[in-house]
């Protein structure tokens, strides 16, 4: 699977192929508001910095110094933002990077439902993502390949490469194990029993979805966890926000090989 891989990254679409996991419960009138674990999925030789405080904007993020943006960010009011592709066959990467959203919306000060109208009306500059934001009461999503923005109800939502809760083998699984997790457990527990889920290497039972890459890509792709010599699960991060500016954030990541490379941890509020 590997070696197919390493071949197919000569193909220009496959450059480009995105493949990225966020899951996360939400529950406005709990003491946790919001808990939400993510993989991030890329080629090793894309340069990346991981999760530290930046000194300008003051968010907590990993950041991609190719194009200096982020995948998922949160500051100590208790924003965030993730973002991911959305995969297609004849990708197009826009004008703007998608990796600033995050960093735009985290550092500012719109609301969730005014930043995600601002971000569709200009979905035309980017390539296709999916963006989920929480501004301390209200989360929401948008896509640049969906109608229009959407608030996000309370319980367990998951997405991978496609719209919110589609139902791809992977997503279904983190959703179960999100779902099965004790509503009343600390962040530290949440994140114990949760981080197995980011690294599991096995594809998930269910039909592979069709996103036309191919029966062997797309069994490559399937897992949680991706590992492939080119390219793979890069980081896992862990996220818990509370009331009154409370925040736990963990981010583990991993080098070409899947091994443990850095871990962070920060708890603030």
């Amino acid at each position: 699977n590997g070696g197919f891989f390493c071949r197919q990254a000569k193909n220009e679409a496959l450059r480009e192929l995105p493949i990225c996991l966020v899951g996360f419960n939400f529950d406005p009138e709990a003491d946790t508001q919001l808990k939400l674990a993510a993989n991030r999925d890329e080629y090793h030789r894309r340069p990346t910095d991981p999760a530290r405080w930046w000194p300008q904007p003051p968010i907590l993020a990993g950041r991609d110094r190719l194009a200096g943006g982020t995948w998922l960010a949160v500051n100590r009011a208790g924003r965030l933002a993730a973002v991911t592709n959305v995969r297609e066959m004849a990708p197009s990467s826009g004008s703007r990077s998608r990796g600033e959203l995050a960093v735009e919306f985290v550092a500012g000060g719109a609301g969730a439902a005014e930043y995600t109208g601002r971000a569709l009306a200009r979905g035309a500059e980017y390539g296709g993502f999916n963006l989920v934001v929480y501004d301390g009461r209200e989360l929401w999503w948008v896509s640049n390949r969906a109608a229009e923005p959407k608030r996000v109800s309370p319980g367990v939502h998951a997405l991978s490469n496609h719209l919110l809760d589609t139902p791809w083998p992977k997503v279904q699984s983190l959703r179960a194990t999100l779902a099965a997790q004790d509503p009343a457990s600390t962040a530290a527990d949440w994140f114990d029993a949760v981080l197995p889920a980011l690294q599991d290497r096995r594809a998930p039972p269910g039909d592979l979805p069709e996103t036309g890459v191919g029966r062997e890509l797309e069994t490559l792709l399937a897992p949680a966890f991706i590992s492939s010599p080119s390219y793979g699960t890069r980081c896992s991060t862990l996220v818990a926000l509370g009331a009154r500016g409370r925040g736990e954030f963990v981010e583990v990541s991993y080098d070409a090989e899947g091994a443990v490379s850095d871990r962070v941890r920060e708890v603030w509020g």
